[in-house]
């Protein structure tokens, strides 16, 4: 049987950690499992009064039945994970026997972290600007870009390496040295072999009760037929692959295609199932982003309230924009989406007109497809035209179908349905785990 795919096509923030958690209420899946990112994602899963936010933790915690993974291509800072783990002990939940993290994921170290700050703030710098004034990316600060570079310049640590004293202390001989001279770049302060191996120590006894070989229990599940729910972080416009937003973006593939390889396995045909692509009503961002349909004003900070639109993982307002016909139609081709769900659909409700950007203006010239740099891209100006759907005004929450939806939420979704190109099957219109309609 096959992987199942949960996937955003926008900036993130759309609402995946929701929809994993309601599909995993079928029943039918065996695992629950992220292959990309580390602690810089949020997903939030609230389940009557209890509202639990989630960094590294795939979303299917509240699932006892499943199992859950953290894949070979993310980048994982152990001490955040523990602190989730202990964190969720908390609310009641236990994941020593449930949790596998695979022996071959890059670690995030505490100077990475560090480097990570002081990076941003050097290109920031050479903007003439300060990170606090929207200067350089506006990262998340949680070590994950650089992490990600010393993966692929070979200068990083896995965790199988945390879990032999020895084989640890001779990787630190080898990696210190080259941290410390990008520290020292950055006038950062220093570390050493001692220093590091101290604070990886208490973490190797807790790792030996999950780390595992995640691709080989997939591939086991997936044999013998049992299905596996993979959940994305981020979405297509921050995967660092994505021109027309870079570098303002994360530092890995966000995109379903980049699935298998960060869970190790081998792609098989059989083992492609669906696609989701989540797309929220409108669209959102945190830090530095080219974001031509920002709305502004009193109607942006009423959607930012209404929808609770703060970061996740670091608290900071979201830009809330209107629909990019451009930026949905490249997301969900890139992501090869089968089908969509949208969410948030009830935080419209209040709005009496809805604009749908049906294509840009750049240097005065109207263009259908999105420009190659985001250097262009800030410069681009949304068209509108007739793309205007006429509110509801009315509340949402109570409808379980699709069909009960008033008139004019079925038009605006038919609308994001033709952008698409794919159908839609299902919809958010509430925060509660029964809010949402087929």
């Amino acid at each position: 049987m096959p992987v199942e795919f949960v996937v955003c096509t926008q900036r993130g923030d759309t609402g995946k950690g929701r929809i994993v958690d309601h599909k995993l209420s079928s029943g039918r899946f065996r695992w629950n499992v992220r292959s990309k990112g580390g602690n810089n994602a949020g997903h939030t899963v609230k389940v009557g009064d209890q509202t639990i936010i989630l960094h590294l933790i795939p979303s299917g915690v509240l699932h006892s039945n499943v199992q859950l993974g953290l894949g070979q291509g993310m980048v994982i800072d152990p001490f955040a994970l523990f602190q989730e783990v202990d964190e969720l002990k908390t609310h009641g939940i236990e994941l020593e026997d449930r949790l596998w993290v695979s022996l071959g994921a890059k670690l995030v170290m505490p100077w990475d972290i560090t480097l990570d700050v002081a990076m941003d703030k050097a290109r920031a710098a050479a903007q003439g600007r300060e990170v606090k004034t929207g200067g350089g990316i506006g990262t998340t600060c949680r070590g994950i870009g650089p992490a990600y570079a010393h993966a692929a310049s070979r200068d990083s640590l896995t965790v199988a390496h945390l879990l032999d004293p020895e084989i640890l202390r001779q990787r630190l001989k080898v990696v210190v040295p080259i941290i410390n001279r990008e520290l020292k770049a950055f006038d950062c302060p220093e570390t050493s072999v001692s220093e590091a191996l101290n604070r990886c120590a208490p973490l190797r006894h807790r790792l030996c009760k999950i780390a595992r070989p995640l691709h080989l229990g997939l591939a086991n599940s997936l044999e013998k037929g049992e299905w596996v729910l993979a959940e994305g972080a981020q979405g297509r416009f921050l995967s660092v692959d994505c021109g027309v937003s870079y570098p303002y973006c994360t530092s890995s593939v966000t995109t379903a295609n980049g699935v298998f390889s960060g869970l190790g396995l081998p792609l098989k045909k059989e083992w492609l199932g669906p696609i989701v692509g989540i797309v929220k009503a409108y669209q959102t961002a945190v830090g530095n982003h080219p974001m031509p349909t920002l709305i502004g004003g009193e109607r942006e900070e009423g959607i930012r309230q209404r929808g609770k639109e703060f970061g996740a993982t670091t608290g900071r307002p979201r830009h809330c924009c209107w629909i990019n016909a451009l930026e949905l139609r490249n997301g969900v081709w890139a992501n090869g989406c089968t089908e969509i769900v949208v969410t948030k659909l009830d935080v419209l409700d209040e709005e009496p007109d809805i604009p749908i950007a049906c294509a840009l203006e750049l240097d005065g010239h109207t263009i259908m497809e999105l420009p190659d740099t985001a250097v262009e891209y800030f410069r681009c100006k949304p068209v509108y035209n007739s793309h205007v759907s006429p509110g509801w005004l009315t509340s949402i929450q109570q409808a379980r179908r699709i069909g009960d939806l008033p008139a004019n939420a079925r038009d605006y979704l038919a609308v994001l349905e033709r952008i698409a190109d794919v159908p839609i099957t299902g919809v958010s219109v509430g925060p509660e785990r029964d809010q949402f309609c087929t």
